[in-house]
C-alpha cells in the first residue's frame, strides 16, 4: 500500500490539472473518476483515499460569484434562498464524489460467501461454462431459411 505523502502528491497533481477540466455538472463524476482511478492504480488504500473525498469536493465547489449568477438564473425554480441553493449544490457534488469513490473502492466487508441461484460461485462458473458450450439458436436465421425453402419449391396443394 502507498503511504500518505505519495497520496498527497497524487491529489496535488489532480488539483493542479483540475484547472483544465470541464466543470459542468455532467463532467463532475468523470473528474472525480480521474482522481480515484489514479489512487487505485497507485495502490492507495481505502482509508487514505477516503480522506481525500472532502478535499476533492472542496476543489470542485464553485466560487460565490458563480453561485450567485447561477442562483439568479434559476431563481424561483427550486430554491428560495441563496444559502439553500449553495447547500444543495455542495451536497450534489459531494454525492457524486462519493459515488465515484465507491466505484473504484469496494467496501471491504467480510461476509458469508455469496450464492448465485442457490449455488456457490465456483459451481455457478462451471455451470455457466457448461451452458455456454451449447450452440445458440438463431430464430431469425431459421425463419429466413425456411422462407427461402418454401419460395424455392413451388408447392401446389390444390390436389389435396
Amino acid at each position: 500500500m502507498i503511504k500518505k505523502p505519495e497520496a498527497r502528491k497524487i491529489f496535488n497533481k489532480w488539483k493542479t490539472d483540475f484547472r483544465g477540466f470541464n466543470k459542468k455538472r455532467e463532467a463532475i463524476p468523470h473528474n472525480f473518476d480521474q482522481l480515484f482511478y489514479a489512487f487505485s492504480t497507485s495502490d492507495v488504500d481505502f482509508d487514505t483515499a477516503e480522506v481525500y473525498i472532502s478535499d476533492a469536493v472542496a476543489v470542485h465547489l464553485p466560487d460565490l460569484p458563480t453561485c450567485k449568477r447561477t442562483f439568479k438564473y434559476m431563481k424561483g425554480k427550486e430554491f428560495y434562498t441563496l444559502d439553500e441553493f449553495v447547500a444543495s449544490w455542495k451536497e450534489d457534488i459531494e454525492l457524486m464524489g462519493r459515488e465515484s469513490f465507491y466505484r473504484w473502492y469496494d467496501l471491504e466487508v467480510e461476509s458469508a460467501p455469496k450464492k448465485i441461484g442457490g449455488m456457490e460461485p465456483q459451481s455457478y462458473i462451471k455451470y455457466k461454462k457448461y451452458i455456454d458450450s451449447f450452440p445458440t439458436v438463431d430464430l431469425k436465421a431459421i425463419r429466413e431459411a425456411s422462407a427461402q425453402v418454401v419460395d424455392e419449391e413451388d408447392v401446389d396443394f390444390g390436389d389435396l
